[in-house]
């Protein structure tokens, strides 16, 4: 018997909300995998737009058990954010008895062999707890959203092989240290080990990164099934919520998963950084957010709440630092979008300090 897979998606109500909504069914309802192995939970994350349970209970659910595999809706009062939103799912999916949790941005759609290659490279690695998809642009579809992200030291992330073809990304030799919650596949059975799979606090970004921290920290592999293939309407929007959430969830991400001694040897030059980030932020129109940021990294619950995710990665840990710090990239950016006086001054000094960080950390 095939593996059951839950399709989980967040739907947040807003104006572009129902023809995304509406690509995503039709994807899942041709996808080529056993539908009566299939399951979908929704969950309704409501918006200042209103809610989309009743656009999902007048579409989606006629066709529940008929064109599309039997729905749970999960329904929410307030907005919980990516992470609150989809552990919520969870709790619903666990009911299931699913082998595997799909999630799946609303904003994105299946090509028909998605779920049937995923499932195919997670039987095939067996130690791999997430399986990432390749995602493509929607817009340009012969292009990439993403393969996988890359980490950077002081804990910038960013899409490898975004805006490229595939052929073009195959060159690019930056390893994968995350997956993209966009479109990846999530092995149930190894939560337990790596201490579930969100932490609602953290809301909004990064929690895909904290998610596959815990993965690498606990000795599972992230595989990349280069032949699952979903398509994103990816956007980049410079929103101002954004940009807070990012900086915030970057400081919790590294100050958690670090071993305290690598963690001292990362906040000078991190600490440095935060000057640059102050002036890119002041002259992009964010600068009071950023210092909302750092009026966050004040609080005393905010190092409670480290010190909570510091216990759990001692607990999950069984790779050390220097393993993960291989994977992580030195450059704060994509190699396609960054400047010439980056590319010529900035990256060196920053692969310098990498090779330094390696040749000193040995634990």
């Amino acid at each position: 018997m095939r593996p059951l897979v839950a399709i989980q998606v967040i739907a947040y109500w807003r104006p572009d909300a129902h023809d995304d909504l509406e690509a995503c069914r039709r994807s899942i309802e041709a996808l080529d995998y056993p539908k009566d192995r299939l399951r979908v939970v929704m969950v309704d994350n409501p918006s200042p737009h209103g809610s989309a349970l009743p656009y999902l209970q007048e579409v989606w659910m006629p066709r529940a058990g008929k064109e599309l595999p039997e729905i749970t809706l999960v329904p929410q009062e307030n907005n919980t954010g990516f992470a609150g939103g989809h552990e919520h799912g969870l709790a619903a999916a666990r009911t299931l008895d699913a082998d595997f949790l799909y999630l799946l941005n609303q904003d994105a759609y299946f090509d028909p062999r998605a779920i049937t290659e995923a499932v195919a490279y997670a039987e095939a690695h067996p130690n791999a707890a997430l399986i990432q998809s390749r995602v493509m642009l929607a817009q340009e579809p012969d292009k990439l959203n993403s393969l996988g992200n890359a980490l950077q030291l002081f804990g910038f992330g960013y899409a490898i092989g975004e805006g490229q073809t595939p052929e073009e990304a195959a060159k690019d030799t930056t390893p994968v240290f995350y997956a993209s919650g966009a479109a990846v596949m999530v092995r149930l059975a190894a939560l337990p080990t790596i201490g579930g799979m969100f932490d609602p606090r953290y809301f909004l970004y990064h929690e895909d990164t904290d998610l596959s921290w815990r993965v690498r920290l606990a000795g599972f592999d992230i595989g990349y099934a280069d032949r699952s293939v979903a398509y994103h309407r990816y956007e980049f929007k410079r929103s101002i919520t954004k940009f807070y959430w990012m900086e915030r969830n970057r400081w919790v991400v590294m100050c958690s998963n670090l071993k305290a001694g690598t963690l001292a040897l990362l906040l000078p030059p991190m600490i440095l950084m935060e000057a640059a980030t102050f002036v890119f932020a002041a002259r992009s129109g964010w600068g009071k957010e950023k210092l909302r940021v750092w009026g966050f990294l004040l609080r005393p619950s905010t190092w409670a709440w480290v010190r909570e995710r510091r216990a759990l990665q001692r607990r999950v840990r069984r790779v050390p630092d220097r393993d993960l710090l291989r994977l992580m990239a030195h450059t704060v950016g994509s190699p396609s979008i960054t400047t010439s006086l980056q590319r010529r001054l900035v990256d060196p000094l920053l692969l310098a300090f990498k090779r330094f960080i390696l040749f000193v950390v040995r634990w």
